[in-house]
Formats: structure tokens, C-alpha cells, sequence
């Protein structure tokens, strides 16, 4: 009973704050001053005895490594002996340095997060680019990946902590709450700190530089739609390209395509609904019209492949990594989506979704472009990723895909160790096979849920009043949230502009 109090208390004040600031810097700090009120007896109760009804849990606690990668004890032609003399010849054992810029899918925001106050938490060290935590047996992580190929990797991100704290982020450089323009000024930070690292080399050592980003413009588009055009998005992405391009030798940049934003809609429940409005207010209130934005997004950065403006040296490229571009929240066979990806807000991955990123964004790398897979299965556990092969040692660029014959099924690059190539379904066929799970879902009608054990409970009356109190008041914040935003994103009158320029601190 007092679990249920506590919760209905906690999400009370998530939405009053929410309505109460316009920016996440000052939510972040009233909902840290919130959980710094409460008593560790509290928190724990909290943390324990959530009501079913609101209760969403991240699976985060969990290991979610690569138990049987084998791909650097494969043949001599895939180690480094000598280091690569181009970017379109760089081998898995050439990356001596490891970085990345972005936002808070980057800092890993609520990775290793139990409930949702701990989404404020940056757990670094399990990024799925830029992580570093323990080893891949345990943590998936880009990182992880590439010390298997080269144990004195340098730039991975460890533990928790902000991007201030060296310590913890190196150079993971990526902040919460980061958007396209933010880019320029993370890329010169990267800068200086790889130029200070004394571990680095910086003229000499190959380096790998992940970016992400478009997320947060994407959820902000409604409140500003020139702001955060696609025009705007691609313009400073090149800026920060552009620096690195300028300043950084001897580098293989990753640029992620924005994420889908559109799917996290399909995540129901009143908790995930009332976070994603703040967090996302463009998905609740202009849903087609920023996935067409989005679509826009994607065309011109796939553009920055084809243009050839990173192309002009030998020792630096930029390579579009599609795989995020048509990925799904994957069905649970009863019909539901599949939650155990996302941390407890329903917008950041958990750790076992962090751990599936890195798997599709090491395959995307060795594909060639343009035969690049744009989409990948969250339900990947026990799949060997790609290993690279004799024939096509390295990663893959616009230059050296060129030179490559179409690949055939079967080819040695699907590969690892005598494997046969995976078997891939396509984004036509993911969504064939989820239909087919709500589908046999609805005709079966149980009603069981493999979220609840099937046994009865008994439930207080007391109980069942207040959790109906508490569903009516947070529905009501919803209904709330969503007239200011609307009134928020409504164009000033005529009369309101004259007032605001007679009166400017107004």
C-alpha cells in the first residue's frame, strides 16, 4: 500500500515538473532534488514495490555479451602486421583510438537502469559505440568488440558519469539532451582531447569516431520547425564533420542514421505515454509529419556517401551506417511489444538494447555500401556476428566497396569459421511475422500475460481504489501536457507579437 502511495507520489511529481519548465536541464535537476528528498528506505520501497498496473522494468540488470566471438583468432590476413597505410585497407587490429559524439543514446542514459528515476544516470561504460565495461563476454559494445583484435584500444568510455568527468567518458564526448548543432563543438573537443591523451599518437594512430545524432530534433521539430529542418540537421552535421576531416588524421568516421522516433509511439502504457510527451512532444502531437521530416533526414546524409566530399584524402572517410533506418520494436509471440529492450522511460535503450546496437553497427561496417542491411533484429542472442574475411580484411568504405563484385549468397564476408551466411529477414518480413503474433494472439484470447505469473492474486480492495485514483490523476496530467504543448506550439497572434516587442521582458 505504501509502495503504491510512494509511486503515485513519484509520478505525481514527474508530470507537475514537466509542465512547471520548458527545458530538460531543469527537469533533470528537480527530479535529482526529488530523489535527493527521499530516504533510502523510499527509494528501495520504491524500487521494489512498483504497482503492477505502472510497473515497466529494464532487464538492464543483465549480462548481454558475446559468448562465442572468434572472428581475431581467424587467419593471419585479418591482424594487423603492419599498420594500414590507407583508410580503405583498415583492418579490426589497425584502431588504436576509439571515440564518439552525440546524445544521450550515446552516454547510454539509463542502460543499467532499474526504474526511472536512474535514466538520469549515464552509463557510459555500457555505450554501445563507445563503452567499455568489463569485456565482450559480457558487455557487447563496439569497444569490446575491437579489443579483441587490439587489447591496448584507447578512448572507451567506463563506468558512470558525465562528459566532464575525463575519467569516465575519455573520449565519449556525447551529452543528454545534444542535437545536430551541438555537433560542431563536440567534434573540437574530441579534438583536444586526443591531442592531450598520452597514450595517443595523434598523427600516426588510426582512429574510429562514431556519431549520432538527430533523435532530439526530431522530438523538438514541433516546437520549431526551421530550427530543426533537415536542411539544418545535415548542414551541421557536415560542420562537424568538416572539423574532424580538417583536424583529424588517419580516421574512419561512423555516422548512424537518426533513429526512428516514430516507433517508440507503439510502446504503450500511462507512465511510458506521460514521459514521452515531455521527452518527445513531436511524436504525440505531429506524428506523420516529422516521420516524412525524418525520411528527409535520411536522404541527404545517405547523400554525404555519394558526394565524395570526405574523399579526398587517403587516410579519412565518412561511412553511412544504415542500420537504424528501418528497424522495429520486435513482438513478444502474445502480441506485445517487446519492452526488456528500453529502459524504464520507454525512449532510452536498456542494456540489452545497447548490446544489439553495437552487434548491427559491427555488421553494418563490414558490408559494403550500398548492400548495407538498413535495418537489424533486436532478437539476436546466440547469432555470430559478421567476421571479417580473408578476401575483404577490412571496413568498408564508399572507395574499396567499389572495387568489390557484387556479393553473392553464401560469400566468405557472411563467413565466421565455417559458419554459412546468416539468414537475414527483411524489413517486409519482420512485419509479416509480427502481424502473424497479434494475429494469433487475438484469435487465442487467454488473456494471459508472460509478464504475470498465471496464478491468482488477491488485491485489497484499498488497493484497487487507490491504483484507479492514481490511472485517473496521471491520465489527467496527460490531457494536461498535451493542451499546454499544443498552446505552446501555436504561432503567436498579431496582438501577442505587438505586446511581446512593446514589452521584451515580458
Amino acid at each position: 500500500m505504501s509502495s503504491v502511495i510512494l509511486y503515485m507520489f513519484a509520478i505525481f511529481l514527474l508530470c507537475s515538473t514537466a509542465f512547471a519548465n520548458d527545458n530538460w536541464d531543469d527537469f533533470v535537476v528537480e527530479v535529482r532534488q526529488m530523489s535527493a528528498n527521499m530516504t533510502r528506505q523510499q527509494q528501495n520501497l520504491l524500487k521494489s514495490g512498483q504497482p503492477r498496473a505502472f510497473a515497466l522494468k529494464s532487464q538492464s540488470q543483465r549480462e548481454y555479451g558475446i559468448k562465442s566471438f572468434r572472428c581475431h583468432l581467424t587467419t593471419k590476413s585479418v591482424r594487423s602486421t603492419a599498420p594500414a597505410r590507407s583508410v580503405h585497407e583498415l583492418k579490426p587490429s589497425d584502431i588504436h583510438v576509439i571515440g564518439a559524439l552525440g546524445d544521450s543514446l550515446t552516454a547510454a542514459n539509463g542502460a543499467g537502469a532499474s526504474w526511472v528515476l536512474d535514466v538520469l544516470t549515464e552509463y557510459r561504460g555500457l555505450s554501445w559505440s563507445a563503452g567499455g565495461d568489463k569485456s565482450l563476454e559480457e558487455v557487447a559494445t563496439l569497444p569490446n568488440i575491437l579489443k579483441k583484435f587490439n587489447p591496448k584500444l584507447v578512448g572507451f568510455s567506463v563506468g558512470k558519469g558525465k562528459v566532464e568527468d575525463v575519467d569516465v567518458s575519455v573520449f565519449n564526448v556525447a551529452v543528454p539532451g545534444s542535437k545536430a548543432n551541438n555537433l560542431p563543438g563536440q567534434a573540437r573537443l574530441l579534438v583536444e582531447r586526443m591531442k592531450a591523451h598520452p597514450h595517443v599518437d595523434y598523427a600516426n594512430d588510426w582512429k574510429l569516431v562514431t556519431i549520432f545524432i538527430g533523435g532530439n530534433d526530431l522530438c523538438d521539430w514541433v516546437k520549431d520547425r526551421e530550427e530543426y529542418s533537415a536542411d539544418n540537421y545535415i548542414a551541421r552535421v557536415k560542420e562537424a564533420l568538416d572539423i574532424l576531416h580538417r583536424e583529424m588524421p588517419r580516421t574512419f568516421v561512423n555516422l548512424a542514421s537518426a533513429p526512428n522516433v516514430i516507433e517508440i509511439s507503439k510502446v504503450k502504457g500511462v507512465l511510458c505515454s506521460a514521459l514521452r510527451l515531455y521527452l518527445c512532444p513531436s511524436v504525440t502531437l505531429a506524428k506523420n509529419q516529422v516521420e516524412e521530416v525524418r525520411n528527409d533526414y535520411l536522404r541527404l546524409a545517405r547523400e554525404i556517401n555519394s558526394d565524395g566530399r570526405y574523399d579526398s584524402k587517403d587516410d579519412f572517410t565518412v561511412v553511412l551506417q544504415p542500420f537504424m533506418e528501418e528497424t522495429t520494436i520486435p513482438v513478444k509471440p502474445n502480441g506485445k511489444f517487446d519492452t526488456s529492450f528500453f529502459a524504464p522511460d520507454c525512449f532510452h535503450f536498456s542494456g540489452k538494447g545497447h548490446a544489439q546496437a553495437a552487434h548491427a553497427l559491427w555488421n553494418n561496417m563490414l558490408q559494403p555500401v550500398g548492400q548495407k542491411e538498413n535495418s537489424f533484429d533486436f532478437e539476436v542472442d546466440g547469432e555470430e556476428p559478421l567476421c571479417p574475411s580473408e578476401d575483404a580484411p577490412y571496413f568498408y568504405t564508399s572507395k574499396n566497396s567499389q572495387t568489390r563484385s557484387q556479393l553473392k549468397s553464401g560469400s566468405t564476408l557472411y563467413k565466421s569459421l565455417g559458419v554459412g551466411a546468416p539468414q537475414r529477414l527483411t524489413a517486409h518480413d519482420k512485419m509479416e511475422v509480427q502481424g502473424n503474433n497479434i494475429k494469433a494472439a487475438a484469435q487465442q484470447n487467454t488473456g494471459n500475460n508472460d509478464d504475470i505469473p498465471n496464478e491468482k492474486h488477491s488485491v485489497s480492495s484499498t488497493s484497487i481504489v487507490v491504483g484507479v485514483i492514481g490511472s485517473v490523476l496521471i491520465v489527467a496530467c496527460i490531457i494536461a501536457a498535451v493542451v499546454m504543448a499544443k498552446r505552446r506550439s501555436k504561432p503567436e497572434s498579431g496582438e501577442e507579437r505587438r505586446l511581446l516587442q512593446m514589452n521584451p521582458e515580458a
